[in-house]
């Protein structure tokens, strides 16, 4: 086989994959959470440590020293940060993405008791 036509096999199968994506807003890929067609996301520092919501402050970048910003956290199984997993804590990094204005959580979090299989 011709190394123009590898590439060209190559590229198909490539494509091919890529026409398999997953609709849902999250998607696990190469070991780590990342949005959809977006990819990574910034890390962030929680704040304080949340109660009962569904947001959190954070610093982005730096612990303590980073611009702080509101991020609206996603909950799989629903509730609020207070019963989810992880528990979110003072300083516990955060991987966290600019959606249109609105910062959401790239992290996955549960609610607990949530079967995640």
């Amino acid at each position: 086989m011709r190394r123009d036509q590898l590439n060209r096999r190559t590229h198909r199968t490539s494509l091919a994959a890529k026409a398999e994506r997953h609709d849902s807003p999250h998607v696990i890929q190469r070991g780590r959470a990342v949005r959809a067609g977006g990819g990574g996301g910034r890390r962030a520092f929680v704040k304080t440590t949340p109660g009962a919501t569904t947001s959190v402050t954070v610093h982005l970048d730096e612990d303590g020293t980073g611009p702080e910003v509101t991020v609206s956290c996603y909950i799989y199984g629903g509730g609020n940060l207070e019963d989810a997993y992880p528990t979110l804590v003072d300083g516990m990094p955060l991987w966290v993405q600019n959606d249109a204005g609105t910062w959401r959580n790239v992290t996955p979090i549960y609610k607990i008791g949530v079967d995640c299989s």
